[in-house]
């Protein structure tokens, strides 16, 4: 699931790779349930917004946003779910929201201002951040047990916040 999911998110981005900054403002809305779900969202320039929110089981979210001041919102209620959220550019926010058990949330933030937010409820939950660049702020909370995350920040001025709790 994770190649497929890589795979689609790489043919996205290169189907985008010639829109114009001047396409700016692409809103994207996907909502799915079930099970095997996949959804891919590429977008190029300026505030554009995604959002996905799938329920269900085994599903995909891939969102690949390059240019600045776009927004990213993922949502998956179910039991072993992906997300994954890649921005390139500055002054971006991504959100990813989960709840059930065994998903995963990813997010790649590269450029400056940049804001991460991941929320995770449930047992056997994973988040990985990683942002580079300067004044980039990531949130992590994980609720139930058995969690992982995984915060790496590379620049200066950036902020880190996780909280876990058992309960």
């Amino acid at each position: 699931m994770k190649h497929l999911l890589m795979a689609a998110s790489a043919f996205a981005l290169i189907a985008t790779a010639s829109i114009s900054d001047a396409d700016a403002g692409n809103r994207s809305s996907a909502q799915q349930y079930g099970a095997f779900n996949g959804q891919s969202s590429a977008q190029k320039g300026k505030r554009n917004e995604a959002v996905t929110y799938q329920r269900g089981r085994r599903n995909a979210a891939s969102t690949v946003q390059q240019g600045r001041r776009n927004s990213a919102n993922t949502t998956q209620h179910g039991r072993f779910n992906e997300a994954l959220t890649d921005q390139l550019g500055r002054h971006n926010f991504a959100v990813t929201g989960q709840s059930g058990k065994r998903n995963e949330a990813s997010t790649v933030q590269t450029g400056n201002g940049n804001v991460s937010g991941t929320a995770q409820i449930g047992s056997g939950l994973r988040s990985t951040t990683n942002q580079s660049g300067n004044d980039n702020a990531s949130g992590t909370i994980q609720a139930g047990h058995g969690h992982d995350a995984d915060t790496r920040q590379r620049g200066t001025g950036n902020v880190s916040l996780t909280i876990q709790s058992n309960k």
